[in-house]
């Protein structure tokens, strides 16, 4: 029942418990249970936010950013997406770190982005260990080190991630950061293709002919 949902979380908003005043914003914001009310969505969302809750402050990123009720504010967004950053969220570090690269809302810094990725990357995320390790391939916003970026590269693909399986198998057909192996490659670039990345298919076509050439 929506309706004793809301009066749920309004009690435990109103007790100035975060969690509450988040879902409550939401409810606001959706309509789920009361009314549709902009103004009263970002009252609430705004109260958890300013107490440090990441998901209230992820929430406002997205309410600002697509303008849900309210005029886009892009810098608005930014403000909450680094404050969720700050507070430690690896989600949103991956997300600040992408966006100095895209350059769209902030000017494009690859060392800021870099810095980002490795908080994430630090903290067990993988897409921030596979993104990381990119730019420790390529030496972009980092000295360039193949062999660290190895290191991450199989945190990454060790959780599954297509992006590091690709480039790890990428490197170890290449020789890049370690050992060319060719066995270990194909093993890599087989378990990113499984993962829907089309530049492994296209790499493994590739590889038999690199095999065979050497």
């Amino acid at each position: 029942d929506l309706s004793e949902a809301v009066r749920y979380y309004r009690l435990a908003a109103k007790q100035g418990h975060a969690w509450g005043q988040r879902n409550l914003g939401l409810c606001y914001q959706a309509g789920l249970g009361v009314p549709q009310d902009a103004a009263e969505a970002i009252k609430w969302l705004q109260k958890a936010a300013d107490q440090g809750f990441v998901p209230a402050q992820l929430s406002l990123v997205l309410t600002y950013e697509h303008g849900r009720g309210v005029p886009k504010n892009q810098q608005e967004a930014i403000k909450w997406l680094r404050k969720a950053a700050e507070s430690g969220d690896a989600n949103a570090q991956v997300w600040l770190g992408a966006e100095y690269v895209i350059g769209r809302d902030l000017p494009r810094d690859w060392a800021e982005s870099a810095k980002w990725l490795r908080r994430a990357a630090e903290a067990g995320h993988a897409a921030g260990q596979a993104g990381y390790g990119r730019y420790l391939l390529s030496g972009h916003g980092v000295v360039k080190n193949p062999i660290e970026a190895i290191q991450w590269f199989r945190k990454a693909a060790a959780q599954g991630n297509a992006d590091a399986e690709y480039l790890l198998g990428v490197c170890l057909a290449e020789g890049l950061g370690t050992n060319r192996d060719f066995v270990e490659a194909r093993q890599w670039l087989q378990l990113a293709a499984q993962h829907n990345c089309p530049e492994a298919k296209y790499r493994l076509r590739l590889l038999f002919f690199q095999k065979h050439s050497i």
